[in-house]
């Protein structure tokens, strides 16, 4: 959904992940409508994932390194003509591919999913997808809508419980809070906040 944090979010989870021992990160950007994690990680402006995509940038052209260890960053690039199309192609596939035999863990930011259709194109190629909501402002039509757009649909009932289980059950828990607060404070601790 936007405005849910969902990029400071998985950079959060990415700085997380890659502090771990024996873990080798790559966060991909596929919002190509608005790219945040250039900006989040301080990562000069070049080619990304949409001329890799293209076949206008080398692999290695694309990746950039970052202040956490273990962590590297494919930036989105030039917003191409179909977003959609282009997460939609056999090269994506081919791309996970190779990058799965040089990193433990790949993450992808992606544009909300409503109301494009880029995260849930993308979404059926990946292992997993994570919606990111914001407790006591999404409204719950949003969230089912989100969730029925996700392509793999067989658990969508399922999944959709879950998620209302554990936002009821977080609510009652803490305290309300702005969302983003906890993940920009882990960003600036490594030195990576705007």
């Amino acid at each position: 959904m936007k405005g849910e944090g969902k990029s400071v979010s998985v950079a959060n989870v990415a700085i997380a992940l890659a502090e771990m021992a024996g873990t080798r990160l790559c966060l991909i950007d596929t919002d190509f409508r608005a790219p945040r994690m250039r900006e989040l990680f301080g990562l000069p402006e070049g080619p990304g994932l949409s001329e890799l995509l293209l076949e206008e940038a080398q692999l290695s052209q694309v990746v950039c390194e970052t202040k956490v260890r273990n962590l590297f960053v494919i930036r989105a690039g030039r917003e191409p003509r179909n977003p959609s199309e282009l997460l939609g192609s056999g090269r994506i596939k081919d791309l996970m591919a190779v990058l799965k035999t040089d990193y433990t863990h790949i993450l992808c930011d992606t544009p909300p999913i409503n109301p494009y259709t880029d995260a849930a194109v993308l979404g059926a190629q990946l292992d997993g997808v994570i919606l990111v909501v914001r407790m006591g402002r999404t409204p719950r039509e949003q969230v089912v809508e989100g969730l029925e757009r996700d392509a793999s649909r067989d658990a969508r009932r399922d999944r959709e419980e879950e998620v209302f289980a554990q936002l009821g059950e977080e609510r009652d828990r803490q305290p309300q809070r702005a969302i983003g607060q906890q993940q920009l404070a882990a960003l600036d601790a490594h030195g990576l906040g705007h």
